[in-house]
């Protein structure tokens, strides 16, 4: 049997960078079933959040709760994972950076500045990087809830999964924050 009427006549509704949300959304729940279960993980108290996803050249912003969502303030959680995304989206589109002697930011972990609220869990999705393209690209992933090396983490190991990036790049970035759970979450999401 073939797609159901409304599914062929409202994709935009469905998928987001080429992948069908029910997909995403449950590769982000399997992913953060292992990373919350990781030795290194410490903040047993922590698991959940919402994940977002920005289009190219912000073309759409959606949110996804993953998780158990941290009850004290949700709605902070889906702001500042936008802020991620945004800042992000604002930084790759600046014209400061189309000199290709510097590049826009790999992260919103280099940008951190806590008195505004931009923490790690941020990233750029596609070929900013790379000459190499992903089989989706462009756009931004974050995710908030949980301590922000480990929103990166899941961010990274779930945008490899769904090919938004390249290993080189997730290296790249995790090295950068000097992300204490990126190696460990990959192995164990792969064992």
């Amino acid at each position: 049997m073939g797609n159901t009427q409304s599914e062929r006549t409202m994709p935009y509704a469905l998928e987001f960078l080429g992948k069908n949300t029910d997909e995403i959304t449950k590769q982000a729940t399997q992913i953060l079933g292992v990373l919350v279960n990781l030795p290194e993980y410490d903040r047993k108290d922590r698991k959940g959040g919402i994940l977002t996803l920005m289009g190219l050249r912000g073309s759409f912003l959606v949110g996804f709760a993953i998780g158990e969502v941290p009850k004290n303030d949700p709605a902070k959680y889906y702001e500042i994972a936008c802020k991620k995304c945004r800042l992000l989206h604002n930084l790759h589109y600046n014209d400061h950076f189309s000199d290709e002697k510097e590049k826009p930011p790999i992260s919103s972990f280099v940008r951190r500045n806590e008195k505004y609220e931009i923490y790690g869990g941020g990233i750029p999705l596609g070929t900013f990087y790379s000459s190499d393209p992903c089989k989706y690209n462009c756009g931004f992933l974050a995710f908030s809830g949980l301590p922000e090396l480990a929103d990166e983490a899941l961010v990274l190991v779930l945008a490899l999964d769904m090919e938004w990036i390249k290993l080189d790049l997730a290296r790249e970035i995790a090295q950068a924050s000097t992300n204490p759970y990126f190696e460990a979450l990959l192995k164990a999401s792969r064992a």
